[in-house]
Protein backbone atom coordinates (compact mmCIF):
# COMPACT_ATOMS: atom_id res chain seq x y z
CA UNK A 1 0.00 0.00 0.00
CA UNK A 2 1.50 3.49 -0.91
CA UNK A 3 1.40 5.89 1.78
CA UNK A 4 -0.01 9.40 0.13
CA UNK A 5 1.71 12.43 1.54
CA UNK A 6 0.29 15.91 0.80
CA UNK A 7 1.88 18.54 -0.08
CA UNK A 8 1.33 22.11 -1.19
CA UNK A 9 3.29 23.94 -3.67
CA UNK A 10 3.08 27.24 -5.06
CA UNK A 11 4.26 27.69 -8.47
CA UNK A 12 5.00 30.92 -10.94
CA UNK A 13 3.98 30.65 -14.41
CA UNK A 14 5.59 33.10 -17.38
CA UNK A 15 3.47 34.36 -20.09
CA UNK A 16 4.56 36.59 -22.58
CA UNK A 17 2.32 38.68 -25.42
CA UNK A 18 3.50 40.50 -28.12
CA UNK A 19 0.35 42.36 -29.64
CA UNK A 20 1.12 42.98 -33.16
CA UNK A 21 -1.78 44.83 -33.93
CA UNK A 22 -5.43 44.05 -32.63
CA UNK A 23 -6.38 40.78 -33.68
CA UNK A 24 -2.75 39.50 -34.03
CA UNK A 25 -0.74 38.12 -31.41
CA UNK A 26 2.56 36.40 -30.37
CA UNK A 27 2.35 34.29 -27.30
CA UNK A 28 5.53 32.82 -25.44
CA UNK A 29 4.93 30.81 -22.23
CA UNK A 30 6.86 28.65 -19.80
CA UNK A 31 5.63 26.71 -17.12
CA UNK A 32 7.98 24.15 -14.63
CA UNK A 33 6.69 21.88 -11.83
CA UNK A 34 8.06 20.10 -8.98
CA UNK A 35 6.90 17.44 -6.76
CA UNK A 36 8.06 15.41 -3.72
CA UNK A 37 9.14 12.25 -5.57
CA UNK A 38 12.41 10.25 -6.43
CA UNK A 39 13.23 7.85 -8.55
CA UNK A 40 14.13 4.85 -6.78
CA UNK A 41 14.66 1.61 -8.43
CA UNK A 42 14.55 -0.58 -5.37
CA UNK A 43 10.67 0.15 -4.68
CA UNK A 44 8.18 -1.69 -6.47
CA UNK A 45 6.26 1.22 -7.38
CA UNK A 46 9.68 2.64 -9.14
CA UNK A 47 9.43 5.85 -7.08
CA UNK A 48 8.99 6.68 -3.45
CA UNK A 49 8.14 10.38 -1.51
CA UNK A 50 10.71 12.85 -0.42
CA UNK A 51 10.53 15.38 2.09
CA UNK A 52 10.51 18.37 -0.06
CA UNK A 53 9.50 19.23 -3.91
CA UNK A 54 12.50 19.01 -5.35
CA UNK A 55 12.17 16.56 -8.27
CA UNK A 56 11.05 18.04 -11.69
CA UNK A 57 8.33 16.35 -13.34
CA UNK A 58 7.08 18.66 -15.75
CA UNK A 59 9.03 21.37 -18.09
CA UNK A 60 7.31 23.05 -20.72
CA UNK A 61 7.73 26.20 -23.44
CA UNK A 62 5.21 27.00 -25.95
CA UNK A 63 4.05 29.56 -28.66
CA UNK A 64 0.71 30.68 -30.17
CA UNK A 65 0.09 33.08 -32.27
CA UNK A 66 -3.22 34.54 -32.90
CA UNK A 67 -4.13 36.40 -36.32
CA UNK A 68 -7.60 37.59 -36.39
CA UNK A 69 -9.55 37.16 -40.36
CA UNK A 70 -11.59 39.49 -41.29
CA UNK A 71 -14.28 38.64 -44.38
Amino acid sequence: MIEYTPSKVFTGDVLLTYLIHPGTALYIGYTNRMENVALDPSVPQGFRFTGSAGTATNRQLFTKVSYLLRF
